[in-house]
């Protein structure tokens, strides 16, 4: 992957004209907001993590190139007007996006003159969450029970997985008063609770 990207980069100075598609960061949590989860006692209720949007083509149709069938996902790799250059497993195609041809490509370069004897394809274009990692700062509410209404939590901070002990402290709620439970941004509803588990919905993560 690296070695595929260090030669998109070369292209991309040597060409001018050819761009590399940039992968949008977004910010994840786990749970996702408005999912349910369930926890038992002293297990993390909330994870933060972030992925990076990454642009796809999917060629929808059987279509047959020397042999070899095209259909399904490919990442886009680069950009030249209408061209788009597409990694596949063991090869890369060009894909004209205004004829709707698609051709091989010996080398990540895109060809000028397109592809005049390539074979006509179906596709559509997509951006998916790809390369989900978890964020090396994590902040997150642990279960510590209920007697009655009442219902406790500890927040913890953790760096690279280890706990950071100034960053430690113990809450308690009345679910009487209200059943959305909030510390430091992070807002959840709990929906049952009792001395074992918990189930929530997440409303905002940290």
């Amino acid at each position: 992957m690296k070695e595929l990207s260090l030669a998109v980069m070369c292209c991309f100075f040597l060409a001018g004209c050819v761009s590399v598609p940039q992968m949008e960061a977004r910010v994840l949590s786990f749970p996702a907001v408005g999912d349910e989860a369930v926890v038992s006692i002293g297990e993390p209720m909330l994870r933060q993590g972030y992925g990076f949007m990454v642009e796809r083509v999917t060629i929808t149709d059987s279509a047959v190139l020397q042999g070899e069938e095209l259909k399904g996902q490919y990442q886009v790799e680069s950009v030249n007007g209408t061209s788009l250059m597409l990694a596949g497993d063991a090869f890369y195609i060009q894909l004209d996006e205004s004829s709707g041809k698609a051709c091989f490509q010996a080398a990540i370069l895109l060809s000028a003159s397109g592809c005049q004897s390539g074979v006509e394809v179906k596709f559509n274009k997509s951006k998916d969450l790809q390369y989900e990692q978890s964020s090396h700062l994590q902040q997150t509410l642990l279960y510590s029970g209920r007697i009655g209404n009442r219902i406790r939590f500890s927040y913890r901070e953790f760096s690279d997985g280890l706990a950071r002990s100034s960053f430690t402290n113990d809450a308690e709620y009345d679910l009487s008063e209200s059943r959305q439970i909030g510390y430091r941004g992070a807002l959840i509803e709990v929906l049952d609770a009792n001395n074992m588990r918990i189930r929530y919905r997440v409303l905002r993560n940290f």
